[in-house]
């Protein structure tokens, strides 16, 4: 479904005209559950796996997520 999802956003990018490679895209939220620092389970990073395929830089902003655990995880 993650991959569904990104291919999506590039297929909007496209119809409206947005250059893919390059671009920024920002993913509220990484945690498996909300309000949980969970990310063991989350299905977030097949979304960035796919939409890296593209080129596409993507930021991840989630407050309940610990940057150094979903990098080793990750």
């Amino acid at each position: 479904m993650g991959q569904y999802i990104a291919d999506e956003v590039i297929k909007l990018m496209v119809r409206k005209k947005i250059q893919v490679t390059g671009s920024e895209v920002l993913i509220l939220g990484f945690t498996f559950k909300k309000n949980c620092p969970d990310v063991r389970n989350t299905r977030v990073i097949d979304i960035v796996t796919r939409l890296k395929e593209y080129h596409v830089n993507v930021c991840i902003l989630d407050p309940w997520a610990d940057p150094e655990h979903v990098y080793q995880e990750y």
